[in-house]
């Protein structure tokens, strides 16, 4: 009985060559072809997207148009200017203190610039609100992103005084 392989486990061994040349075939040659199928149906698939891109170029630079123009046209200093001239202006007309300007904060992102500036006013409620008004109907300085009403008392007189900060934004491409 030296070396003697019987039926039954020469057919097991046969099953198991089969069984290992059926996993190879598929390791080396299907799998392969299944992935390349799957990549030229995912081709075809962006192709089709593409044709359709000069519309959808047309689409979003409208889109970017409209967006600009609720945003805020005016870039650079003579946003600031123009924002100095209407606040300044304003204020000597209504009895309102322009207490302080901030200097423009400026973040950049994906080609897109927005521009934040700060402005505090002191003094009456009703007058804060009629340049709150001002400030929402021009909308080239900038949109009007916040409004915080402060009051604080004076250390020498023991009055209350208003502070009103206005937080203007523009957004522009690079």
């Amino acid at each position: 009985m030296k070396n003697k392989i019987t039926y039954r486990n020469r057919f097991f061994l046969l099953l198991l060559g089969l069984l290992i040349l059926i996993w190879l075939a598929f390791a080396y040659g299907f799998s392969k072809t299944i992935d390349l199928k799957k990549q030229l149906k995912n081709k075809k698939f962006q192709l089709v997207e593409i044709q359709d891109a000069p519309s959808q170029l047309k689409h979003i630079k409208q889109q970017l148009e409209l967006f600009e123009g609720k945003l805020g046209k005016i870039s650079g200093d003579e946003s600031g200017t123009y924002l100095i001239q209407i606040v300044g202006n304003f204020c000597q007309e209504n009895n309102l203190m322009l207490h302080e300007f901030t200097p423009k904060h400026t973040f950049i992102k994906d080609g897109v610039v927005i521009i934040t500036q700060n402005i505090i006013v002191k003094g009456s409620f009703k007058n804060s609100l009629l340049l709150l008004s001002l400030l929402e109907e021009n909308p080239e300085i900038g949109n009007l992103r916040s409004v915080s009403f402060e009051s604080q008392t004076d250390m020498k007189s023991g009055n209350k005084e208003l502070f009103v900060s206005y937080y203007l934004q523009s957004i522009q491409r690079q």
